[in-house]
């Protein structure tokens, strides 16, 4: 008898374990769509600073914005991807090169020449400014977490 109600009570719990796998993952799943929602907003928001900055028509826009949906997603996949080995982290960095080098032919044949000189000196000046804000991040991490 005893060993009929350990039986059934590992059952009841695994059944339960799983329940709450199983309801976890559809959470993940319901962000999935607020983190598109966030994506899609800040694409926006980039897209018409860009219109602002470089004076671009309502159809560069358009074009740009259809440049930058169509290589986020191949981008964000490589950089997701496990590359332990120093040959798998350079063959990654190749790929990332490769994709954003086909990007960026895309996006000189939408601007015209003065446009992409602009655009150009903009994404360095963002390249800097986000580079200068991780490495100030990383001190203040550094110095708040005892030096780890």
């Amino acid at each position: 008898m005893k060993r009929i109600v350990k039986i059934s009570f590992s059952f009841l719990l695994m059944l339960a374990i799983a329940q709450m796998s199983f309801a976890q993952g559809n959470g993940n799943k319901g962000n999935k769509g607020t983190k598109n929602q966030a994506n899609n907003a800040k694409l926006e928001k980039i897209m018409t600073d860009l219109q602002t900055d470089l004076s671009l028509s309502d159809e560069q826009k358009r074009e740009m914005t259809a440049v930058f949906k169509e290589y986020q997603p191949k981008l964000q996949k490589i950089r997701k991807q496990k590359a332990n080995k120093p040959e798998a982290k350079k063959k990654k960095r190749k790929r990332i090169n490769k994709l954003r080098k086909n990007r960026e032919e895309k996006i000189n044949l939408i601007l015209t020449d003065e446009q992409y000189e602009k655009f150009k000196i903009i994404r360095k000046e963002e390249r800097y400014g986000e580079l200068h804000y991780r490495q100030s991040n990383d001190s203040e991490n550094t110095e708040t977490n005892g030096g780890k």
